[in-house]
């Protein structure tokens, strides 16, 4: 098993929202994942922030920083999605999750 890491970003859309997926990149392999930090710096009072697999609450989060983690971590499969989704975000800004996981090789 391999311990890995990741970082995505979005762009918030003119809607005030913006949404990171996440999937195993190779679509065979079963990921494990052990956190998840998200930032978006300088969402204003109101924001949230969810983390979601499958559309699931997994957890919220604070939007401008905050870390998803403890048990039990969160078994990404190739076919699930892992979303975290912001909304009443200023359009144009940027949210950035960086991720920790084991991606199963050896």
């Amino acid at each position: 098993m391999a311990p890995a890491d990741r970082s995505y970003t979005a762009v918030v859309a003119s809607n005030g929202t913006a949404v990171v997926r996440i999937r195993p990149s190779d679509g065979i392999s079963t990921w494990t994942i052990s956190q998840l930090s998200v930032e978006l710096g300088n969402a204003p009072t109101g924001a949230i922030c969810d983390v979601r697999k499958n559309g699931y609450l997994v957890s919220p989060a604070i939007p401008t920083g905050d870390t998803v983690a403890g048990d039990p971590p969160t078994i990404l499969q190739p076919s699930d999605t892992l979303t975290v989704e912001w909304a009443g975000c200023t359009p144009g800004t940027s949210g950035r999750v960086l991720m920790f996981f084991d991606d199963g090789s050896r």
